[in-house]
């Protein structure tokens, strides 16, 4: 270290470095260094000058765009670029997770993912906007998923399931599978045989009364509950979807039954 420097770690650096405590800044609450320089909001540029902080607005030079071209201001860019007329996503972000209930309408490079909500993941891809849910792993034996406001997958935590169940979701004593493989799981119960109302289909007591084609059957659990399809026809395109504490009707794999 040199006389009158200190060891210190700057916004956004891996690697400690030697900096003069004198004549540092604080902006937004964070300790920045003399002549250091930094991006402030998308089109503002700072720096540190003996204490003080000085910040500029950058200016955007004048662009002609190409005939397969227009002019866009890219969400989060300084300036506005040339962009292919196919090589941007128009995308309107809904109010619930905003700071006011109104949209905002950005426009986002392609082929760039970004967050929207705490469980909502979005792509620009061929000047098309895809969304979708990113599944959760399933927890382990010996923990119960329990969800937590604002996250997008619930939390695994410890707990001691019913003895008859090998692991439960929703309350220790709703099984999602029976300690006993000789047992038949309803709704959430470990028993010997179907009661009355369901019928047996491998490992499960299904409710009766609608006419499923074998071996395939569409049936959604959440936290136990069994849901059946409101058809047969519905049944005939369908899969057999097992999900772990939550519903997620778009992440279904094949399953055959006995």
């Amino acid at each position: 270290e040199r006389e009158g420097q200190s060891r210190a770690r700057r916004h956004g650096q891996c690697c400690e470095e030697c900096v003069s405590p004198a004549g540092s800044c604080s902006y937004d609450g964070v300790v920045r260094y003399q002549d250091e320089m930094w991006k402030g909001s998308a089109c503002e540029f700072c720096m540190c000058d003996h204490g003080q902080v000085t910040c500029q607005t950058g200016e955007c030079a004048k662009v002609e765009c190409a005939r397969d071209e227009e002019l866009i201001h890219l969400d989060g860019k300084c300036c506005p670029e040339c962009i292919s007329r196919n090589g941007y996503c128009v995308y309107e972000e809904t109010g619930e997770f905003m700071s006011s209930n109104a949209s905002e309408v950005k426009r986002i490079p392609e082929g760039e993912k970004w967050e929207d909500g705490p469980c909502k993941v979005c792509e620009c891809r061929g000047a098309q906007v895809t969304c979708y849910e990113p599944s959760c792993p399933p927890c382990p034996v010996g923990t119960l998923a329990l969800e937590v406001k604002g996250q997008c997958c619930p939390d695994c935590t410890s707990v001691h399931c019913h003895p008859d169940c090998l692991t439960c979701s929703q309350s220790p004593d709703h099984c999602d599978l029976c300690q006993d493989p000789t047992k038949l799981l309803q709704n959430g119960w470990c028993v010997h045989s179907c009661g009355l109302g369901f019928y047996q289909a491998g490992s499960l007591c299904l409710v009766s009364g609608v006419s499923l084609p074998a071996p395939v059957l569409h049936v959604y659990q959440w936290a136990g509950v069994l849901i059946l399809p409101a058809s047969p026809a519905d049944a005939a395109r369908a899969v057999c979807a097992y999900l772990w504490g939550r519903l997620l009707p778009r992440s279904p794999f094949l399953c055959s039954l006995p």
